[in-house]
Order: structure tokens, then C-alpha cells, then sequence
């Protein structure tokens, strides 16, 4: 990385690992230790390649008892309090039905927000109103960002707001949950897809948006 990079990375907190706050762009090719799969460690097939999580599978539970295969990842952070901006960048293949979604939750798992792909709909959603429904783009990645600041949420997807919700949860953001379901019986999945997720301090945010863009321009230009 150029030393201007460095020094640009250096400005502003919640950058670097161990910092307040969380960042993952899936590199290498295993989940890092911080992620852990449930329900059950079978619930998720995935590979990692290219820095994509690629959600391949969902066998579990696979029971007529049930009217979906379910399964996700979650992990813990360093708390951020009052005001953040987080990011998932997520996609999908064209396909059956199928639901993804991060949430920002609390330390006791008080859910702060919720923002989520489901066939043809955008949804969103904060820690006491139901699902609101937006149209959902065509297949392929799409930033879903959610930024908490005063007392309200608002969501944008690729940059365009969608909506303001309020913020019911004050307390500080510690968790961050990504789950997939697909509906049983199934004959196949067509895969959904993760590049990045990160919740850093409202401040940092346009900052690691920034880095982000500088490092995906490098490793296109190698």
C-alpha cells in the first residue's frame, strides 16, 4: 500500500482492526475467526474467492416441518456508540426466492436495524416496525447502507435514500448478523453474495468508504 494510503487510513478511528468498530472484505479464503455460522456450523455452504463470500447452500434444517432452509454468520465487535455508518456490500444471482440480511444489533441483541433483499423487494426495518417494502433492484451487488445519527435511521441503498426510521435502540451497536434463507423444499440455490461488511463511527465513515474505493482500484489495476 502506498505510504499516502497509510497516512490517509491513519486520519480517522475505527479503521483499523482492534479499533472501535468493524470492517471485513473477506479475504483470503475461510471466514476469519471473528464469524461464527448458525444455527448449527452445517446450516451454510459458502466459499470464499475473488474477496466474495458466495452463499452456495443452505441444507439445514431440510425438514417438512419447516418452510424454509435457514443460516447465517454473526460477530461481535469493539462497541460503537451513539452516531455510525455501516455497510454491507451484497448481491444475488438471478433466481427462485430467496432473503437476505444484515442487522445491527446491540449488546443484549436489541436489534438497531435491519436492511434485507427478498425477491422482488428492498426491505427495511428498525427494532419495532415490521418490514417496509421498497422495489428491488435487477441480480447483482448493491450497497446497503445504514447510518444512525441523532435519534433517527436512514437507509440508502447504492446511495439513494430509501427511508428515515427512528432509532429505538440508543445503546451502543456490538453485533452484526448476516442471514440467508431460501424456501424447502428447494432443488437448488442460485448464490447470494457478500464483498464487504463494516460499522464504523459516523465520522469514519466516508473515510473507510473511501479507502475501500482506493483498494479496489489498486487491485484492479494489478
Amino acid at each position: 500500500m502506498k505510504k499516502w494510503m497509510i497516512g490517509l487510513l491513519a486520519l480517522w478511528p475505527g479503521l483499523a482492526l482492534g479499533q472501535t468498530g468493524f470492517y471485513d472484505h473477506f479475504e483470503g479464503n475461510a471466514l476469519l475467526p471473528h464469524w461464527q455460522v448458525f444455527p448449527v456450523p452445517r446450516a451454510l455452504e459458502y466459499n470464499i474467492t475473488n474477496s466474495l463470500l458466495h452463499i452456495t447452500g443452505l441444507p439445514s434444517p431440510s425438514s417438512p416441518k419447516f418452510s424454509s432452509n435457514d443460516g447465517g454468520i454473526h460477530a461481535q465487535f469493539n462497541p460503537v456508540s451513539g452516531d455510525f455508518y455501516a455497510l454491507a456490500r451484497m448481491g444475488w444471482d438471478a433466481g427462485e426466492l430467496r432473503f437476505m440480511a444484515v442487522s445491527v444489533l446491540g449488546p443484549r441483541r436489541e436489534r438497531i436495524a435491519s436492511f434485507a433483499y427478498r425477491d422482488t423487494e428492498i426491505l427495511v426495518r428498525n427494532g419495532a416496525t415490521p418490514w417496509i417494502a421498497f422495489p428491488a433492484p435487477p441480480p447483482g451487488m448493491h450497497d446497503f447502507t445504514i447510518r444512525r445519527v441523532g435519534g433517527d435511521l436512514h437507509f440508502s441503498l447504492n446511495g439513494t435514500p430509501l427511508t428515515t426510521l427512528p432509532s429505538v435502540f440508543a445503546g451502543p451497536a456490538t453485533r452484526v448478523t448476516l442471514f440467508f434463507s431460501v424456501a424447502y423444499p428447494n432443488p437448488g440455490l442460485a448464490p447470494m453474495h457478500v464483498d464487504l461488511v463494516q460499522i464504523v463511527p459516523s465520522p469514519a465513515g466516508a473515510a473507510v468508504f473511501v479507502a475501500f474505493a482506493l483498494s479496489t482500484l489498486t487491485r484492479r489495476r494489478r
